[in-house]
């Protein structure tokens, strides 16, 4: 199996707040949230961007609990969950870069 992982991202701080809304992203008081399943109904990333650093923090779940193969490289291996949803997480945020709203800091 490749070794595959999330990629990183940042805010486009360049975007305006309709931009944002229109990609899908609601506009709280200081954030962008999003939030999209990786794995069915069961592996959800939420996606809160800082409007003032436009820093990203994803929060990755399973049934409401961390899902720790997105976080730890250790729990990987031959884990066919982790591999659906990282490869689902990438193209759902490649499509964000693609709307101009999201920078891929990695590849």
């Amino acid at each position: 199996m490749k070794n595959l992982s999330p990629k990183t991202y940042i805010g486009n701080e360049n975007m305006s707040v309709k931009a944002y809304t229109k990609a899908g992203f609601y506009s709280k008081s200081n954030t962008y949230d999003m939030s999209f399943y990786l794995y069915k109904d069961i592996v959800k990333a939420s996606i809160s961007i800082d409007k003032e650093d436009f820093e990203m923090s994803v929060d990755v779940t399973h049934n409401d609990n961390m899902f720790a193969p997105f976080y730890n490289p250790d729990d990987r291996h031959n884990n066919m969950v982790y591999e659906k949803s990282v490869k689902e997480y990438n193209r759902q945020m490649d499509a964000l870069v693609k709307k101009g709203v999201l920078i891929c800091e990695s590849d």
